[in-house]
């Protein structure tokens, strides 16, 4: 067994720059009890507008980081590939109303970003079929959370009505634990395991292998927690745009409304988990973003990513 890798080993591994955070969105609000944290976040105004385009810009950019490890960036560069025009090709040709990969492209951005673990599985660049979706978890990232070593089993909804959003993340989670089905939880590590990131040398391997293997002693030693991405509609944005006099002014009363609402719907989460009996223990950290029309953001996603509509297939 190879020494214990430290947080210094993970935060070389980031590809993602905590600006983003800033430049693009802007935390509205964290409301927090134990095991349950959940921070809701906005698009910033652009004028008297609620507009994504910039923000689906830098999402884009950061492709070829969600699909590909620094080694193999590297690689293709070397031999003059472009890594970010490969990255779109493996994207895949998919109905954006339909891809589960544009949230889960996001959840990767939030989890470098600000929980600073490292995505460690790249199952997406695996898919041998580019239209196909990835099975399982969506990603797998380790760090440190709480002063613990911890694995971070991510999941992500974009979906028109938050509550639809929140109880499918959550009857995901619940299954992963779902005593009556524990092969889910083996069979989770073992594809993450057979998928982990190539840029390690073979000792930091051995470590990762053992910390993502349910029958050795350093995974019972490691935490885990499922960060949360949602993405859902919030009609409040358009009657402000309606109201806002500028950008500033916009942010402000977004982020007013957002607060409320995230003080109202806190509880209502923490009633929520009551009812998944696998779930009461369970760390979770949600990351929630209002948008005017979730279906618009797709299709926006889909033309900056491919520079055209989607066409359906005959």
């Amino acid at each position: 067994m190879s020494e214990k890798l430290d947080d210094e080993f993970f935060n070389s591994l980031l590809a993602v720059n905590e600006k983003w955070c800033t430049q693009h969105i802007g935390e509205c609000h964290l409301k927090s009890d134990k095991k349950v944290s959940a921070k809701v976040y906005a698009l910033k105004f652009s004028g008297q507008k609620y507009i994504s385009s910039e923000w689906i810009k830098y999402i884009t950019r950061s492709l070829k980081h969600f699909l590909y490890d620094k080694r193999k960036i590297g690689e293709m560069e070397a031999e003059g590939k472009e890594p970010y025009q490969e990255a779109m090709l493996a994207f895949g040709d998919t109905d954006p109303i339909t891809d589960g990969k544009y949230g889960e492209l996001i959840l990767f951005l939030f989890v470098e970003a600000v929980l600073k673990a490292p995505l460690m599985v790249h199952k997406i660049a695996n898919l041998t079929n580019r239209n196909d979706q990835a099975k399982g978890a969506d990603n797998l990232f380790i760090g440190n959370y709480k002063g613990e070593r911890t694995i971070f089993i991510g999941e992500s909804k974009i979906k028109t009505r938050y509550p639809d959003a929140l109880k499918e993340a959550l009857e995901s989670i619940n299954r992963f634990y779902n005593q009556d089905d524990s092969v889910t939880n083996d069979q989770e590590f073992i594809i993450s395991r057979n998928l982990i990131r190539k840029d390690l040398s073979v000792e930091q391997l051995d470590y990762l292998y053992s910390i993502l293997d349910p029958g050795q002693e350093e995974h019972r030693n490691t935490n885990k927690a499922h960060p949360i991405f949602i993405m859902y509609n919030y009609e409040e944005i358009q009657l402000i745009e309606v109201d806002c006099k500028s950008n500033i002014h916009g942010d402000d009363l977004l982020k007013a409304k957002l607060m409320q609402w995230m003080d109202d719907e806190f509880g209502k989460i923490r009633k929520k988990i009551q009812g998944f009996t696998e779930l009461q223990g369970v760390e979770l950290i949600f990351f929630l973003i209002p948008v005017k029309d979730t279906n618009a953001f797709r299709n926006l996603m889909y033309n900056t990513i491919h520079g055209t509509s989607y066409k359906k297939r005959p």
